[in-house]
């Protein structure tokens, strides 16, 4: 066969990879200069089933479908090199209509070619890579889940174990020798009390790390408001601010010391009024706790009672300092905590 399309071989002599026109029957009929220069002689006349001889069979199918197909088709080929054993490419074919002999042009692009192979690894790292991170993905996973079942376990038997204790101590109480001693007990119970409620909150909750201020104090008041006076009316007034959840039972334990203790120094237990505070102001917290009671000395504060002086330590545990307030017939403690000690952040900040 006469190759007539100069346009064609000059086109494929451009090419810096090997180029070939052949018959369908694997006959060369023109070889660009790279594939000249490759197998080091002219390749014209060249029967590319012979370097091929090892897998005819092949080659002539993939011949076969390039001569029925003017889009590209990929196959592999071996072309006679300069050692004369041969070299194996990637090959795209097909049938080239725009010549009035219809040859079938060959691209050839080497599988050794450093490129190729430079990829073929970057791919099968970047494979590798992905396959390490879906492991580590799921032995994490697997870690979060056991982790999220011991955290359970941990808080089920934290709150057996205080429930266990209130109902030791209630039992002590009722059987106390004087009313002193029973006092006391049930001052005991009501604090661990107060560490359940905390406990169970933090227990329900899918943050760990923070809780919001607003349902922290209302479990809280309701947990109150079962263990002390009926007609006792307390009342919350709470910014929307977010706190550390490892000083919940602190809080937890000074609220029910102010709170308490508001109820044995006020007015009476029928018209008692307890009012409960939180706020964020001048980069401090404040924690309060106002009755409608008379007040007392302030120097009398640590013989008076014990559950002050747990107030004070527990304050001055967290950074902060207490004081009482006495004025217009109301009585306010207050716990003043650096807001930088306890991390607190209103909500519209967390982000």
């Amino acid at each position: 066969m006469t190759i007539h399309s100069i346009d064609v071989r000059e086109v494929l002599d451009s090419f810096p990879q090997p180029a070939l026109l052949t018959t369908a029957r694997g006959i060369v009929d023109f070889a660009n200069r790279a594939a000249q220069a490759d197998a080091g002689r002219p390749l014209c006349g060249y029967d590319l089933c012979a370097v091929n001889s090892g897998d005819v069979a092949a080659i002539r199918t993939f011949l076969n479908r390039c001569s029925g197909s003017t889009g590209q088709l990929v196959g592999s080929i071996v072309l006679p090199n300069k050692e004369g054993n041969g070299t194996k490419y990637r090959c795209y074919g097909n049938l080239l209509r725009s010549s009035s002999s219809s040859p079938i042009m060959l691209r050839c692009l080497s599988l050794e070619d450093n490129r190729f192979s430079l990829l073929t690894h970057r791919i099968d790292s970047l494979n590798g890579e992905v396959r390490r991170h879906l492991h580590t993905q799921e032995v994490l996973k697997q870690a979060l889940a056991e982790r999220e079942l011991l955290v359970r376990e941990i808080h089920h038997r934290v709150k057996n174990n205080i429930q266990m204790l209130q109902g030791m101590l209630a039992a002590s109480a009722r059987e106390a020798p004087n009313s002193e001693t029973k006092a006391m007990l049930e001052d005991v119970g009501r604090r661990l009390g107060a560490m359940g409620a905390v406990q169970q909150a933090l227990y329900a909750s899918d943050k760990l790390i923070h809780y919001p201020a607003e349902k922290f104090f209302g479990l809280l008041l309701h947990h109150l408001q079962q263990t002390l006076p009926s007609a006792l009316d307390i009342q919350l007034a709470v910014q929307p601010l977010n706190l550390p959840s490892d000083v919940s039972i602190p809080l937890a334990l000074i609220t029910n010391e102010l709170v308490t203790n508001a109820i044995k120094y006020g007015r009476s237990e029928i018209d008692a009024n307890v009012e409960i505070g939180l706020r964020l102001d001048d980069n401090h917290v404040e924690l309060s706790v106002e009755d409608n009671g008379p007040g007392f000395a302030l120097g009398a504060m640590e013989k008076r009672s014990s559950g002050l002086g747990l107030v004070r330590g527990l304050a001055r545990q967290l950074g902060g300092s207490f004081r009482v307030e006495c004025q217009n017939g109301r009585t306010r403690c207050l716990v003043s905590i650096p807001q930088a000690r306890l991390n607190i952040a209103r909500k519209d900040d967390e982000n």
